[in-house]
């Protein structure tokens, strides 16, 4: 005998009231024994072509899955994300949760924008910050050279220094990172 369940509306409604933030959290209550017999734990395959539209109108988030919103074109979304003065990256996850993003702006510009131009978040946000894994620095002993010449005696000159703005690009802020490969062979 094939279940009878509720119709998509009066679900979604008796859903809703949950407040599932989203789909993890709609699978962990359909597994806590506590979702009536009359609510489908498959709602997208029961409710397809009777209402259904998203997991986001389900559950009353709004959420809009990556693939099917539609975001601004890579240069209109760096330079309206340019515009707001971000300082690196942690400033942009701040900012993604804040609810203060736009929707049509992706929280994963790497994601979305790959092979469409963008190259790091330094370039979209604006900062100019590569990360070190990206850069190409002087060899270990072209760097070894330059830093002994600046006579430094404690790794906290040498950190002042770094924030200085005065150390080249070429020379790694934390050549223990860049170098440590070199240092096993």
């Amino acid at each position: 005998m094939k279940r009878q369940y509720r119709d998509f509306k009066s679900t979604r409604k008796f859903v809703r009231k949950l407040k599932l933030k989203n789909f993890t959290e709609w699978r962990e209550y359909c597994k806590s024994g506590e979702k009536p017999d009359n609510i489908p734990s498959d709602s997208y395959h029961n409710y397809k072509n009777k209402g259904w539209t998203s997991w986001g109108d389900f559950l009353g988030t709004g959420r809009v899955a990556n693939s099917n919103t539609q975001f601004l074109p890579f240069d209109e979304a760096r330079k309206f994300v340019r515009a707001l003065g971000l300082q690196g990256d942690k400033e942009w996850r701040e900012y993604c949760k804040s609810g203060e993003k736009p929707n049509n702006i992706p929280s994963s510009p790497w994601n979305i924008y790959k092979n469409k131009g963008y190259l790091n978040n330094g370039d979209f946000l604006g900062t100019g910050r590569i990360a070190d894994k990206n850069k190409v620095f002087e060899s270990l002993d072209e760097s070894r050279k330059f830093v002994r010449v600046l006579n430094f005696k404690t790794q906290k000159e040498w950190q002042e220094y770094c924030k200085s703005g005065d150390k080249p690009n070429d020379i790694p802020a934390q050549p223990w990172h860049v170098y440590k490969e070199l240092k096993k062979k």
